[in-house]
């Protein structure tokens, strides 16, 4: 039996969700489609391969949203949805980080996360140093909630208790801090 590049890279996020990246082998993945793993190098080329692969597998459900209106809810729009697909695969922000965004749709999206920049005011000499903020932001947001979710909210309740602050649902939290990258790339032009 054949097998497809969506069977890999379907299989893949299984063993992700399931054991974390660092379960993510060839080997795994090859016994989990049950193929010997020469076989999968007919589909693609190495690991870093599979990574960029799984990276755009991970952002399909993130769509561009017509932002001719309001472009500070098109940010908050664009960088929840860009949340969820993360919190969605176990390790996912890992998984961007190692790979190359040159895939058709990441590209797509950092082309309308630079359009959105813009559209805020923020200059062309630091629409990209902009972009990376907001990128990280939400890359760092989300790999911190997910490691909480999985570490329970009442221990996360009692952990910011313990530091004497109060504990804030996370989409609260999420809101307050693109808040703050908006207000600060309109402060300083």
């Amino acid at each position: 039996m054949g097998i497809s590049k969506e069977q890999i890279i379907q299989t893949s996020i299984a063993i992700l969700n399931k054991s974390g990246l660092e379960n993510l082998t060839m080997r795994t993945l090859a016994k989990e489609l049950d193929i010997k793993a020469a076989s999968l190098y007919w589909h693609i080329k190495n690991k870093q391969d599979l990574l960029d692969l799984l990276a755009e597998e991970i952002c399909r459900p993130i769509t561009i949203e017509d932002s001719s209106g309001d472009t500070e809810k098109a940010l908050f729009s664009f960088s929840q949805m860009y949340r969820e697909a993360l919190l969605k695969v176990r390790n996912a922000v890992q998984v961007l980080m190692e790979s190359t965004p040159h895939t058709p749709h990441r590209l797509e999206l950092i082309q309308h996360g630079l359009r959105l920049i813009q559209a805020w005011g923020v200059s062309d000499a630091n629409c990209l140093a902009a972009m990376n903020m907001f990128n990280n932001y939400v890359l760092a947001f989300a790999d911190d909630e997910a490691r909480f979710s999985r570490w329970g909210v009442e221990e996360t309740k009692a952990a910011v208790r313990h530091m004497g602050m109060e504990f804030r649902d996370f989409d609260e939290q999420f809101r307050y801090g693109i808040s703050v990258l908006l207000a600060g790339f309109r402060a300083v032009q």
